[in-house]
């Protein structure tokens, strides 16, 4: 059963939704970047640490 024309093409009882819709998007990707850029760091540090790690620019620039 299909509902009628009216509900099909009726405005939205929330004329926020798509503001909200694009706020969650972004919200989404920074968390994304975030995660990515913290196991790029985590993984540099940790490399550096194992047994003939090289370390970091940022351990050398520390350790000056």
């Amino acid at each position: 059963m299909t509902p009628p024309h009216d509900a099909v093409t009726a405005p939205s009882r929330h004329p926020h939704v798509g503001r909200l819709t694009g706020i969650r998007f972004f919200q989404t990707l920074g968390s994304a970047l975030g995660a990515a850029l913290l196991g790029t760091l985590l993984t540099r540090v940790f490399a550096a640490k194992l047994p003939g790690g090289k370390p970091t620019r940022l351990e050398v620039a520390m350790a000056a």
